[in-house]
């Protein structure tokens, strides 16, 4: 059953990129962090009165800085990204988020940083740098920064939730509440015009449900229900190469050969880092 949960969330997750793409075309990026981000909210909150979670427990007010960075801040970075560069690279660059994860472990959870991390980071270094340069060596699209920093600010929240000891579908349902009047004040402050599109709404309603909804639920159970969650976990490397796939397919965008070269290393670098836990575990 573990399986099916982790290959249903796969398969969601894995045509995102695509529907970023869509929707952008007709609506403000950050309009659809704001829209995508409600849905959530009622899911997330629907989902835990069923379970009868006590939403109040100690430790609420951490979500209001959690909420900031994820998924206020890591979206706006990512659709942002989405909108300014082809889906292929905001994908594959984003994607460097578990580096991240381990380079601020050693900050935030007190873990040593070892050579075997800093040669995967300049690994991952090197894989990023083949995407993004254009026309010359040091010719780089500065727009590549969006997707990267939405990576990093993964990382950091990442490491800030694993110290927050509450359950997760709470923990969400409290970052997607405080986040949504983050976004609230960055449309005032921005003077972005409220705009309703059906196409927009379809598309921010999806996101909503499963990108950054219903399939972590989903996600949540398979780890829970698996008996080695490694087992689980490596299973969403599949997904960029299906959601390459639909991009390829549904966007008509031509797959280049140095982003699946720079997406390989980056891969390797991902793998470097964590062969060794993954054969402990197993």
């Amino acid at each position: 059953m573990s399986f099916i949960f982790a290959i249903i969330s796969i398969l969601f997750w894995s045509t995102v990129a695509t529907i970023f793409k869509i929707t952008l075309k007709v609506l403000p990026y950050s309009l659809m962090v704001l829209y995508s981000s409600i849905v959530s909210v009622l899911i997330f909150l629907t989902y835990n009165l069923f379970k009868r979670n006590d939403l109040f427990e100690k430790g609420i007010f951490n979500s209001i800085f959690l909420g900031f960075l994820n998924p206020f801040l890591y979206y706006l970075l990512l659709f942002k990204g989405y909108d300014l560069l082809p889906a292929q690279n905001a994908l594959i660059l984003n994607y460097t988020w578990p580096i991240f994860i381990t380079l601020f472990s050693t900050i935030f959870l007190g873990q040593k940083l070892k050579i075997v991390s800093i040669i995967s980071f300049i690994l991952a270094l090197f894989g990023i740098y083949i995407i993004v340069v254009n026309r010359g060596a040091f010719h780089f699209n500065i727009y590549s920064l969006y997707p990267l920093l939405s990576a990093v600010v993964w990382g950091i929240y990442w490491n800030l939730n694993v110290k927050d000891k509450r359950k997760n579908e709470v923990k969400l349902f409290w970052n997607f509440f405080f986040s949504t009047f983050f976004i609230i004040l960055f449309l005032i402050f921005t003077k972005v015009k409220i705009v309703f599109p059906m196409k927009g709404l379809l598309g921010s309603a999806y996101i909503g449900l499963f990108e950054m909804g219903i399939t972590f639920l989903f996600w949540l159970y398979a780890l829970k229900l698996a008996k080695k969650t490694s087992n689980i976990a490596i299973l969403v490397y599949i997904s960029p190469f299906l959601s390459l796939f639909w991009i390829s397919i549904i966007l008509k965008e031509t797959i280049k050969i140095k982003t699946i070269i720079g997406f390989i290393i980056i891969l390797l670098a991902i793998f470097l880092e964590n062969y060794k836990i993954l054969l402990r575990r197993k």
